[in-house]
Order: C-alpha cells, then structure tokens, then sequence
C-alpha cells in the first residue's frame, strides 16, 4: 500500500517569519516553511502518511524543541507547530549525525532511505539543512526510485531571496 511521505531536513539557523505563497496561490505566515507545506500538501493525508523531519542534535535542540531565546522569550519549535495543525499524518523528527565525512554522508543516506517504503508518493521540502542534504536527497530519491519504486509528486523549496511586496506584505514565494 503506498503511503505518501513529506521528507525535509530541520537547520540550525533562525527561522524568520515569512508570508509564504503556495504554487496554488495560499499564503501562510510562519516561521517554519514546512509548516506551510503541510498545511497546503498534507491536509488531506490520513494516518498512514508521514511526515519526515531529518535533524542533527544541534538542530533539534535550536528548531525542533521549544525554547528559549536570547531575549527570554519563548520559541515554538517545530514539532509544537506541526502538532497544531492537527493533521491525521503522523510527523517525526529522524535523528542525522553532522555533515562531517564521506562515512556520515553514507549513514545519512541508510537512515534515510531505510525511512522509505516501496511505491511511496514523495514530496520533498529542499530549502533547509546543511547544502550538501538537498544534493544527497536527491541523489537518494533517484536510487529509491528504482528499488523501491518510489515517485516524486513535489519538490519546494521557500525563495526567501525573490521576497516580493504585495499589499504592503513581504510575500516569499514557494
């Protein structure tokens, strides 16, 4: 049974609220363009689906936990954002060691091809995460093509450098 699975890696910068524009024309305002990619692709998705947030222990600790920042105040991480959209597909963060070598190149590829069933539909969210991820996941999304018979249904990726103003709000297109 194919499931569909929404596939993103988690970075360890500040995510700025941004005014994202959907290829169908919705906007969401978050921090977190995955947040605004489930809420478009996945909100029709049943339990079944997945929705697969690659993290390094520095990146779950800066963006997928809730919190604190240097003011005091407190930061939503991802996981709570995801959770608020009560969507019927279930999201996990999948813990990835750094970047460092080629043999941490090759566990990041395991981990995550292991993460995928045969003739699972995948939507792939490349804008987060350390360059090298998206380069590795596509290459990883060639191969499970084959031997899993998996298909891409869509690629995003948040353009926060073609940022737009359209009705005096900063609009990032997706």
């Amino acid at each position: 049974m194919s499931r569909k699975v929404l596939l993103a890696f988690l970075g360890t910068g500040e995510y700025r609220v941004c005014t994202y524009k959907m290829p169908s024309g919705d906007t969401y305002e978050t921090n977190f363009l995955l947040k605004a990619v489930a809420s478009s692709v996945c909100r029709n998705w049943n339990e079944n689906d997945r929705i697969l947030v690659f993290v390094t222990c520095d990146a779950k600790r800066k963006n997928w936990e809730n919190r604190f920042n240097q003011n005091g105040e407190k930061n939503i991480g991802l996981r709570e954002n995801l959770a608020e959209l009560k969507l019927e597909a279930i999201h996990e963060e999948v813990e990835i060691p750094e970047v460092v070598s080629e043999k941490k190149i090759w566990e990041i590829f395991e981990i995550i091809f292991n993460k995928l069933n045969s003739q699972d539909e995948l939507y792939i969210d490349i804008t987060h995460g350390f360059r090298a991820s998206p380069m590795l996941l596509m290459t990883l999304l060639n191969y499970s093509s084959f031997l899993k018979q998996t298909t891409i249904r869509g690629i995003f990726y948040g353009a926060e450098q073609a940022t737009v103003e359209e009705a005096g709000k900063r609009i990032t297109p997706v």
